[in-house]
């Protein structure tokens, strides 16, 4: 696999740690292949502040989960709550993500989604 979006989000990822005093948490697992990740949300005046994941998974959720989190700082919750999955899976901007692997690619948009929940 030639370097991409999604492999130098792997291989250097943005925000990745734990973070349990975060203001809002969600988890997503794949039952397909078990990929999981962690996403941590703070916001400050309705607008996302901090976003850090941690997991374990493919090159491919790892990737998309970097790309995420580097995504959704600075972003009004409002805009993150309309975020579709398309919308996720056009953050590899330079890969088409074949739908064998959507799966995969999307475990950090459900945990968002988990996260945004938990924010209600």
């Amino acid at each position: 696999m030639s370097d991409n979006v999604i492999m130098t989000n792997w291989r250097e990822p943005f925000h990745r740690a734990h973070r349990p005093e975060a203001e809002f948490h969600g988890r997503a697992v794949s039952t397909a292949c078990g990929d999981e990740i962690d996403l941590y949300l703070d916001t400050e005046d309705g607008v996302v502040t901090d976003a850090f994941f941690e997991g374990d998974g493919c090159i491919v959720c790892l990737g998309m989960a970097s790309l995420l989190v580097r995504y959704l700082e600075g972003r009004s919750v409002e805009e993150v709550r309309e975020m579709t999955e398309p919308d996720a899976l056009k953050l590899a901007t330079d890969v088409a993500i074949e739908s064998r692997r959507q799966g995969c690619a999307l475990v950090a948009f459900k945990a968002l989604g988990e996260a945004l929940r938990s924010a209600s």
